[in-house]
């Protein structure tokens, strides 16, 4: 009677489940939502705040004065902002931001934490709607969907918003594929299919966005095989028409986002290493032992490669695989099991790298696949894989611990297994030998020690968590032998289980790349007033040369990171500045750099006045030397009328030809006019944009258009 309240009240009210998956991982994670204020506040570390947060402020900023900013003058020397994936320049949900700090004025690091976390709530709500439409109860698959979101995998990535955001598309992707193939359910499927590829594609991660290519034909060929449809849906499969349903929406999703795509694709070929075919850039230090250390003893593994999912939850998906010796599990079942193992064999032998034949494979077949490294990371895509073992395992339990003559999920009877619990505990001393020698030896990652090194006796807790999570089944299985557990118990003892495996996870998951906050004078990160203006204020500020990105305020940042920013632009860096052991820029000049030669690169980029723009009498020069001296004998007169980092105008006077030469990088989709003409943009020195400019006072502008090379090249048929 209890059991049919509970489950009448669940499916009744679902809003309040899905409002229950949505709010859990706030209170997960309450350490990075709460106010700075409070004494237990962290801050995520990392990429978070120069990278991710910077990108957003400067976004939100713009969008909330109606414009959409595709140029980014204040990093590099000038560089695309709206095909730079780490924007999310078309992500709906910054519709959502931007309503909020017009409500709020201001977007602080805690609000970025949160919409980061809002990313994890999504990702859990989709797990847990795809396992409901694969007809699992309510229960097991909160259980999967709360085990699978909040693994270290996830947790991992909280570091990287945007992957955060790509990734919680992937079950609501799943979730849509499954609904296609339902009779009364194909329209919402297909929407749902292709609204969740769009968000996907614009949430700004594009490893995630090439691992679908992986994700979503395998589930496909999943979905079309008999037993597993029988299984999970109860039809027959009609493969013709299971890939047309599942192929159609990605086909328009493809189509829609298909500019997009290209940009960011195009983009990525400009940058340095990023084009792919650098096997050593390209690396993935996954190995054995990090996959063991993913199971059960984080210590020892990459944290790139983190998908530890809580010692109970191993031990209860360990007991149901074993149970198959006893019960009479229905070929459908094995199936789904077989193909899950192979899911998991693929990844792994993917995530090792070029150690892997698989992987090579890949690396010299697969387009696109080189221009992608650290795929370690790829073990994101078993997360949907553990939601399901970790559901399928609930589900047995459940049934295992009810009343003798109830049948379980594949209709065998629930017949007593005398050697399982032993065959658990057989398997928990195995796991204990293995941990206890890997801390013996210190067999732990640099990433684990910077990571997690205030953190007390954390390597010695997954010792007691594989102790508790073994025992805790062990015992349940052992009543389960000796009397009937009642129905209502059996679930009570899941939700025990549930929360034990979320201590394990919470111990150090929930505090991953992170380090304590500021108490006062926590900075707001969103730009005040016309951005318009904050950039023309950057013509008489001295530029700065550091290691970031995006310099959000008026003195303008000409420095680079590795792996990124115009080859053409990385070039100059190379001849003048030293790396470090990190193969880092560390803007020291290199020993052999003339002082002269020091002066006039650095006067050249604005790093004395916030000069950007020069007249000259040639842009054949090959150094900033000669180029420098030139612009001091051809004079010239250049007031700037209107500056708005997409497009400047400016007023010019001189006395014999020449040529204007913006310090801002070149790039095909600039244009410019001289009195209303369209003009061709030149390259000086290499990465610069400059034009050919008469005698005389004229009016010049230059302005990014996006698209217009591709549009102008349609025009001429090349």
């Amino acid at each position: 009677m209890m059991r049919s309240r509970c489950i009448r009240f669940l499916r009744y009210r679902k809003i309040l489940v899905a409002a229950f998956l949505l709010a859990f991982p706030f209170f997960f994670f309450a350490a990075y939502v709460v106010p700075e204020s409070m004494p237990f506040s962290l801050r995520i570390g990392n990429d978070f705040s120069g990278l991710y947060l910077s990108y957003k402020a400067y976004l939100l900023s713009a969008l909330a004065q109606f414009r959409i900013p595709w140029w980014s003058p204040s990093e590099a020397c000038g560089y695309p902002f709206y095909s730079n994936p780490f924007t999310q320049t078309f992500y709906p949900l910054n519709a959502v931001l931007l309503l909020y700090m017009k409500l709020t004025g201001g977007y602080s690091y805690t609000d970025h934490q949160i919409f980061t976390v809002f990313g994890v709530s999504l990702f859990v709500l989709g797990i847990y709607g795809w396992l409901r439409c694969l007809h699992i109860t309510v229960l097991p698959s909160v259980a999967g969907a709360l085990t699978a979101g909040l693994s270290y995998r996830i947790c991992e990535i909280l570091r990287f918003p945007n992957a955060v955001h790509s990734a919680a598309w992937y079950p609501f992707i799943l979730w849509g594929m499954t609904l296609v193939l339902l009779r009364d359910r194909k329209k919402a499927g297909f929407g749902l299919v292709l609204t969740s590829f769009v968000m996907l594609v614009t949430a700004g991660y594009p490893y995630y966005i090439y691992y679908s290519i992986f994700l979503v034909p395998m589930y496909a060929l999943f979905l079309c095989l008999p037993s597993v449809r029988q299984f999970f849906l109860a039809e027959k499969a009609r493969i013709r028409r299971t890939l047309l349903f599942l192929t159609t929406p990605f086909l328009v999703g493809v189509l829609v986002t298909s500019p997009y795509l290209y940009k960011i694709k195009w983009l990525m070929d400009q940058t340095q290493d990023r084009g792919g075919h650098d096997l050593s850039w390209a690396r993935s230090n996954f190995s054995f032992v990090d996959v063991i250390g993913s199971w059960f003893f984080p210590p020892s593994s990459l944290g790139e490669g983190w998908y530890y999912f809580g010692m109970t939850a191993l031990f209860l998906v360990a007991a149901y695989i074993l149970s198959f010796r006893y019960t009479r599990s229905s070929r459908a079942e094995k199936m789904v099991l077989i193909s899950v193992g192979l899911w998991f064999i693929f990844v792994t032998a993917v995530s090792f790298g070029s150690a892997s034949p698989v992987f090579l494979a890949l690396w010299y077949s697969m387009p696109g696949f080189s221009g992608l490294r650290e795929w370690s990371r790829i073990n994101i895509l078993l997360l949907p894989a553990v939601a399901l073992l970790v559901a399928l395992g609930a589900s047995w339990l459940t049934s295992t611990l009810s009343k003798p003559h109830q049948a379980d999920r594949s209709g065998s009877s629930a017949e007593k297994i005398p050697s399982l619990p032993n065959l658990l505990l057989l398997l928990w001393a195995v796991i204990l030998v293995i941990q206890i020698v890997l801390l013996s030896t210190k067999t732990f990652n640099n990433q684990w020690v910077y990571c997690h090194g205030s953190i007390r006796n954390a390597e010695v807790f997954y010792l007691l968590a594989g102790a508790v999570g073994s025992f805790s089944i062990y015992g349940l299985l052992k009543a389960r032998q000796r009397r009937v557990i009642p129905y209502g118990t059996a679930w009570l003892a899941l939700t025990g289980l549930i929360l034990i495996n979320l201590l394990d996870l919470s111990y150090v998951g929930n505090t991953l790349w992170s380090w304590p906050t500021p108490v006062k004078d926590a900075p707001q990160f969103s730009l005040s007033g016309d951005i318009g203006e904050l950039n023309r204020k950057s013509f008489l500020v001295p530029r700065t040369n550091h290691y970031w990105t995006i310099s959000n305020d008026s003195r303008f940042n000409v420095g680079i990171i590795e792996s990124w920013y115009y080859n053409r632009y990385t070039r100059l860096h190379e001849i003048y500045w030293q790396r470090n052991k990190d193969n880092r820029f560390i803007y020291e000049f290199k020993t052999n750099i003339e002082q002269s030669d020091r002066t006039a690169l650095e006067m050249l980029l604005g790093m004395y006045s916030g000069q950007k723009l020069w007249f000259t009498t040639s842009i054949a020069h090959g150094s900033p030397s000669p180029f420098i001296e030139d612009a001091k004998q051809a004079g010239g007169f250049i007031h700037i009328t209107h500056y708005t980092g997409d497009s400047i105008e400016l007023t010019v006077k001189c006395e014999s030809p020449g040529y204007l030469t913006f310090i801002d990088n070149w790039d095909p989709d600039w244009r410019a006019w001289i009195d209303g003409k369209t003009v061709p943009v030149l390259l000086s020195l290499g990465t610069f944009k400059s034009v050919a400019v008469n005698s005389g006072s004229h009016v010049i502008r230059f302005e990014y258009v996006p698209f217009s090379s591709e549009i102008e090249r349609f025009k001429s048929g090349r």
